[in-house]
């Protein structure tokens, strides 16, 4: 009979344990599937909030503004190819007064880019210029008697100059964008839209004879907003020509495709300017939706974060990755938020003479962009946290965690030698090849010729001796060597991986 006990004890711990595990098994699917869920609304949003036709559109103004060699916005590097450039190639492809017949154009198609894309407000030429402070850049005792004007690179909001210039202090600075306290003091001219090609150009040469442009001259910003109504879509130019302390010029162009984002404007009068449609309407249930699972997920999180205390929770690899994940989440809803307080402080039917600022509202754009694009990974890469079930399906996780002890020890030694070569290459070739002429660029230069992007060539002319030292000697260290020993790492951590998991059986 106690025999007889004792089994019937040991059948019933067994079926609770099994009830145990099945529950648990429940469980991890009905998180697995909520996940799922979640990460369907998130690639949804994702992909409605993308911007197919962004690249398209910003190319072709991009093609029109920067115009052809040897007047091209990338031919310029020096002064007089400044202004070469704004009056043979920017004011004629911008300030388009006659069609192809020559023909004059009705008032009403003045202000147009393409024929299509209108240009809301003016054009505005913009300059920050440094003080005229020598404690800022002292001559050399040598050298005062033959050099008398020293102006250095702007380090600081500090160092931009707000003082008066030009023929009867002609050129005085103004205060931009909506926080006029962080934006600086600038001196700006703005050109109306619907001004004749004569007319701009004749106040660019009233500017280019008062030296608008001198030695203080830092840098200079070319800045307007297109809209296209087809697609619904604001461009945002800037053209930057960065005057450089130690002489010449920099050119950069930035072409940011701005979406009204009409689904969140239902909650602003601004809807009245841009109507939300019934796709709009739906998109914003939808984005709502997720916003408020982000919110539930945060809440979830908080509560594991106190039941655990901090030193438990980020114990877990995947806690620290939901945290920054979620993190990511209130700031892209926060960006959102701002980006409809900024369209009730921006006129979007300005005068053609009357400058819009645009610029603010593309960075929150692009910076919003950015914050998507980091969480698609994140996001994606968390799928595998609830796959820890299967056996199968977490060989990924299994492995690197198998290898972490060797990879830490790895990563130490390889970054070690990368950085060693990465100071190396620059102090060899920083003077005559643009790719190593800082440690960043050494930096990347150096990964890409891992993956077989380099110009030994180059080296070689550089510098006959060290160029095929240095280029041979890190090959062999750090391809052939290092890398080698990576992939060992991960094979052996593999092979032990399957050897633990082969006795168990997947549940999926």
């Amino acid at each position: 009979l106690l025999e007889l006990k004792l089994r019937a004890e040991r059948a019933a711990g067994q079926l609770e344990e099994a009830d145990e595990v099945e529950a648990g098994f429940r469980a991890a699917l009905l998180e697995i599937a909520l996940y799922v869920f979640f990460v369907v609304i998130f690639g949804i949003v994702t992909w409605l909030s993308a911007i197919d036709v962004a690249y398209p559109y910003a190319s072709k103004i991009d093609g029109v503004i920067s115009g052809d060699p040897p007047a091209s916005l990338r031919d310029v590097y020096q002064e007089s190819q400044f202004w070469a450039y704004l009056e043979d190639t920017f004011v004629p492809n911008v300030f388009v007064t006659t069609d192809y017949n020559d023909s004059p154009l009705d008032p009403s198609r003045l202000g147009y880019v393409l024929d299509v894309d209108k240009i809301i407000g003016s054009v505005r030429l913009e300059q920050k210029r440094v003080k005229d402070d020598r404690t800022l850049c002292p001559i050399p005792p040598v050298y005062a008697s033959l050099i008398d004007t020293c102006y250095p690179r702007i380090r600081s909001e500090l160092d931009v100059s707000a003082e008066v210039y030009g023929p009867e202090d002609r050129f005085t600075s103004t205060a931009t964008g909506f926080f006029a306290d962080f934006g600086g003091q600038r001196f700006v001219q703005d050109l109306p839209n619907d001004a004749s090609v004569d007319d701009v150009i004749a106040t660019l040469r009233s500017l280019r004879k008062d030296s608008w442009i001198d030695a203080q001259t830092r840098e200079v910003r070319v800045i307007f907003t297109v809209y296209n109504p087809a697609a619904d879509l604001f461009c945002n130019v800037q053209l930057f020509f960065h005057f450089a302390h130690t002489g010449g010029i920099r050119v950069e162009a930035s072409f940011r495709t701005i979406s009204m984002l009409r689904q969140w404007l239902l909650l602003t009068p601004t809807r009245t300017f841009f109507p939300p449609e019934l796709r709009h309407q739906l998109l914003f249930a939808l984005e709502l939706s997720f916003l408020l699972m982000v919110l539930a997920m945060v809440v979830a999180e908080v509560r594991q974060l106190a039941r655990l205390g901090w030193f438990a929770y980020i114990s877990s690899v995947w806690n620290v990755i939901d945290l920054f994940n979620l993190s990511l989440f209130i700031i892209f809803f926060f960006f959102r938020f701002f980006f409809v307080a900024l369209t009730s402080l921006l006129d979007f039917r300005p005068s053609p003479s009357t400058y819009s600022e645009f610029r603010y509202m593309a960075g929150l754009v692009y910076q919003s962009q950015n914050l998507t694009a980091f969480n698609c990974v994140l996001t994606y890469i968390k799928m595998f946290k609830y796959l820890q079930f299967s056996t199968r399906l977490s060989q990924l996780t299994h492995t690197l965690t198998e290898a972490s002890e060797d990879l830490a020890g790895f990563i130490f030694m390889f970054l070690l030698v990368f950085m060693a070569y990465a100071f190396s290459f620059h102090m060899a070739f920083g003077m005559d090849v643009s790719s190593f002429q800082d440690f960043t660029n050494s930096f990347f230069t150096l990964f890409l010729i891992i993956l077989g992007d380099f110009n030994f060539e180059q080296l070689r002319l550089a510098n006959d001796l060290l160029g095929p030292l240095l280029f041979i000697s890190y090959i062999v260290i750090v391809y052939l060597i290092l890398f080698n020993m990576f992939l060992a790492i991960i094979g052996e951590a593999y092979v032990r991986v399957k050897e633990k998991t082969s006795a168990f059986e997947d549940p999926f």
